[in-house]
């Protein structure tokens, strides 16, 4: 596992690093990454792609690889639990992507789209107020920011 970079608590589960934060931590770290202009890669992890990595060396590569890994479904909170470890919540992809849109719109960060879904974008700019069209934010599910203009 290569180095923390970011003050979150994490604990092993399934062989990977999975980090201890609610959406609002993850928030922040996707913030400190912003302005100190670093790439940071996150990963969620839920049941299904637990019994892929097992059969696909890249995804686990990919998914150990990350700078932050979060539990995207209650099946990987709940399973901790035993094990003695404290996940606090559920981190979803849409959750995330609404509240880093609805952050960088405050903080006027631009914003580079790829591969996000039209009906995925849609909720985000109906529950953040971004007045970005698809046309504009139409890309070839990663996203990328930059801080300020």
């Amino acid at each position: 596992m290569k180095p923390l970079r970011f003050d979150a608590p994490s604990a092993s589960l399934f062989g990977v690093r999975v980090h201890s934060v609610t959406l609002s931590a993850a928030l922040d770290i996707v913030d400190q990454a912003i302005s100190r202009r670093e790439r940071l890669q996150i990963s969620v992890l839920n049941a299904a792609k637990v019994v892929n990595m097992r059969r696909d060396p890249t995804l686990r590569d990919d998914v150990v690889g990350s700078d932050i890994v979060l539990a995207d479904r209650i099946a990987v909170v709940w399973s901790s639990c035993p094990l003695g470890l404290s996940l606090p919540e559920r981190v979803t992809g849409i959750d995330r992507m609404v509240g880093i849109l609805d952050r960088g719109n405050l903080k006027n960060y631009f914003l580079l789209l790829s591969k996000c879904y039209r009906r995925s974008f849609q909720r985000c700019r109906r529950e953040t107020g971004v007045t970005l069209t698809w046309s504009q934010a139409r890309g070839s599910a990663s996203w990328v920011f930059f801080g300020g203009r």
